[in-house]
């Protein structure tokens, strides 16, 4: 087999930064992280390793050739943080390693670059999709249709006016009205971000004949 040794090497001529935006950013937002390497020469590969902190890396990003002018080669690489940090800061620390290959051999390039990224949490959204009873006095179904940008976990709260309230509520859950009615959904994120929607139920005798309408609240 063929042996591979790491090594850390320093080089002469090439130097590099590293930059994020948007900074700070949403939950679900795609992000970029730009690095730009000066003086990268023809005869030599170099590649970057990221660590994005929220436990996912990405590997292997090859770096290109300078150009004569502005000898700067700039390399983008994007990221979605799915979820900000459900405890603590709601910051990130990015770690980038520039890495020289030559030959048989690899190593890092002198020491890491890190960058903080803050994520902000996005409350979900929510809507009702009301389906009339099949039968006079029967009961009204709905179905909470959630968007949740991030990764966050989510309660449900069904409130239907009448002084029922069910928290900790399934998506879809049905109620037999007696009267007319306004049916409040209540979406929470485990960030504590909330989203809400509200519809007007109107029971009647005839089958099927039940409506339910958005209600502006």
């Amino acid at each position: 087999g063929t042996d591979v040794a790491t090594i850390e090497v320093v080089a002469t001529g090439v130097l590099w930064t590293i930059s994020v935006a948007p900074d700070p950013a949403d939950e679900g937002e795609t992000v970029t992280l730009t690095v730009e390497v000066t003086g990268v020469p023809t005869s030599t590969l170099y590649t970057l390793d990221v660590d994005w902190g929220d436990s996912t890396t990405t590997t292997g990003v090859a770096v290109p050739q300078s150009p004569l002018l502005p000898n700067v080669s700039v390399v983008s690489i994007p990221h979605v943080f799915a979820d900000d940090q459900p405890v603590g800061a709601d910051t990130f620390e990015i770690e980038v390693k520039l890495i020289l290959h030559f030959g048989a051999f690899s190593g890092q390039l002198g020491a890491s670059k890190t960058e903080e990224i803050t994520l902000d949490n996005v409350a979900p959204t929510a809507s009702i999709v009301v389906t009339p009873p099949a039968a006079a006095g029967g009961a009204f179904t709905f179905d909470a249709v959630i968007v949740e940008p991030g990764a966050d976990a989510v309660d449900i709260t069904w409130d239907f006016g009448d002084g029922v309230v069910v928290t900790g509520a399934p998506s879809t859950i049905s109620h037999v009205f007696t009267g007319a009615s306004v049916v409040t959904l209540t979406v929470t994120d485990d960030d504590g971000g909330v989203g809400t929607a509200n519809v007007f139920v109107t029971p009647a005798t005839a089958i099927g004949a039940g409506s339910g309408t958005e209600a502006a609240l």
